[in-house]
């Protein structure tokens, strides 16, 4: 790990806790010491979509390191920021007002849900709104709802979501309607349990979501057992395709401070969620990262004692997280990690794995299994060639290494 990296951790360490002031300002002090430029820590927070929680730090305790121009860009940005939230707030609202109407059972995942649970709301970036609507029925009505409401819907190969995107006083706002939680993966004995554990949330009548406070109103989510593990399932969703980012693990230290703390908590409930789907390995590495990088303590998450894991394999993950950037996105040979050990045969069964979940309704029919091969290599080779701009000997080599995180980590194992 790069000196700048490091830094950049103590940094949001210090944001996702501002209560202990004197780390902040021991901080500062050192800010204005090192060589290390904050446009390098920009540049990492750019790539994380972090910018706010930097900003936000820079501009409350060291402020003297910016000259006028940066510091007056860096607040019309943050002011900017915090007019966007608003204008997001407002269209969940109007969403879920819709819904309401309806009399659709639904609530909201991630984004704006997990928006409450920082220092300050507003500096946690919010791209799209995630609406959960667990039942297959009611999802498929309010979909034509929303068409007729004006929602335009966009193409994408996910098959838990269908996306959609909505215009208001020229600002661009992108709706993902949820019917599952999150893709389905290639363990088939991970996908029923995860069905399993939220199959509650499927009765039509369900009424029992958490609430939280957002501005002067509230929103559905999901009771805090769920909402947790849940943001587990993204986290490693995430992880196991492009890759994961430290916005994520900003979010697991975040809640854990907030909802797991609180005297309803059942923490044996939650932690049965994990022992059934069998990823006991992956969530104490994101764990073990926020203890060790992130400022989480293990009186947060007494449930790690024991269960650390070692600082050399954190490394690795943790590199994979600053080499990928969000969603992997700043590497553009990643593409995903494999749960076996790269082979052809492997890579072949991952391929056909794509294709089926590219084309969801041809996929069905074995007779056009050839066709749909074809067609997906061909996109495959043009969004790698031209949009990408990578080639395929790079993105196996990528695929590769990424899955030698996995002998490290204990997932899907009986």
């Amino acid at each position: 790990m790069t000196q700048v990296q490091k830094l950049f951790l103590a940094i949001l360490s210090a944001s996702l806790k501002p209560e202990c002031q004197e780390q902040s300002k021991e901080l500062s002090k050192l800010l204005e010491k090192t060589s290390i430029s904050w446009q390098a820590l920009y540049q990492i927070a750019k790539e994380q979509a972090l910018s706010l929680l930097l900003y936000d730090y820079i501009l409350t305790y060291s402020f003297e390191i910016l000259t006028k121009e940066e510091q007056k860009k860096i607040q019309n940005q943050v002011m900017t920021a915090a007019v966007m939230y608003y204008h997001m707030v407002n269209f969940v609202f109007k969403v879920l007002s819709l819904a309401k109407q309806e009399g659709i059972s639904c609530c909201i995942l991630k984004g704006i849900g997990l928006s409450a649970y920082y220092p300050k709301e507003e500096l946690r970036k919010t791209g799209d709104v995630d609406l959960y609507i667990p039942n297959l029925e009611e999802w498929e009505r309010f979909c034509k709802i929303l068409k007729s409401q004006g929602f335009k819907q966009e193409k994408t190969i996910a098959d838990h979501h269908i996306s959609f995107f909505y215009i208001i006083s020229g600002i661009r706002f992108e709706l993902e309607v949820h019917k599952k939680p999150i893709n389905r993966q290639e363990n088939k004995e991970f996908n029923k349990e995860i069905d399993k554990i939220f199959a509650l949330f499927a009765n039509k009548n369900y009424c029992n979501f958490s609430e939280i406070m957002i501005m002067n109103g509230t929103i559905p989510v999901l009771p805090i057992e769920e909402n947790i593990f849940y943001l587990l399932l993204h986290m490693l969703q995430h992880f196991l395709s492009g890759g994961m980012g430290l916005r994520m693990l900003c979010d697991w230290v975040v809640i854990w401070r907030k909802k797991g703390q609180e005297p309803n908590f059942c923490l044996e409930k939650y932690l049965s969620f994990i022992r059934q789907s069998k990823i006991e390995g992956f969530h104490y590495m994101v764990t073990g990262l926020c203890i060790t990088f992130l400022g989480l303590s293990l009186q947060e998450v007494p449930w790690m004692e024991g269960h650390m894991p070692r600082k050399e394999v954190m490394d690795l993950f943790l590199n994979d997280i600053f080499h990928g950037g969000e969603f992997g996105e700043k590497d553009t040979s990643r593409m995903l990690i494999l749960l076996e050990k790269p082979r052809f045969f492997v890579y072949l069964k991952e391929f056909h794995r794509q294709m089926q979940l590219r084309f969801q309704k041809a996929g069905k029919f074995p007779i056009l299994w050839p066709f749909l091969w074809l067609a997906s290599f061909v996109i495959f080779f043009y969004n790698n060639k031209f949009l990408r701009k990578t080639s395929l000997s790079q993105i196996l080599k990528g695929t590769e290494e990424r899955s030698r995180l996995l002998e490290e980590i204990t997932l899907f194992k009986k």
